[in-house]
């Protein structure tokens, strides 16, 4: 039969402790909360993106042409050339559905 770690660094070749640990393992592992960052509403009901798109037009401008594209495999100059309207479609349509309405 196969021995088995345990967390505090003894060995077991029991079933029931390999059950116990990985029971313990995987219960705290989703059991675990994630903290998001707090989302900020106006008023009206509307979310406040996190990024304008004016910080997008800038970052977008001041990247250097000639360079290697990112995991999207856009070059830059690709995205120099965009029309703002574009980018703006894009920045509205990449929210999710629930923060838009």
């Amino acid at each position: 039969m196969t021995a088995f770690w345990r967390p505090d660094g003894t060995t077991s070749s029991s079933r029931r402790v390999m059950e116990k640990v990985f029971y313990d393992f995987y219960s705290e592992l989703f059991d675990s909360h994630v903290h998001l960052p707090p989302c900020h509403l106006r008023e009206d009901g509307f979310v406040i993106p996190s990024v304008l798109p004016s910080q997008v037009r800038h970052v977008v401008k001041s990247v250097k042409n000639r360079t290697a594209p990112g995991p999207d495999r856009i070059r830059p100059e690709l995205l120099k050339n965009l029309p703002t309207a574009l980018v703006n479609t894009a920045l509205v349509n990449n929210l999710p559905t629930a923060l838009v309405w």
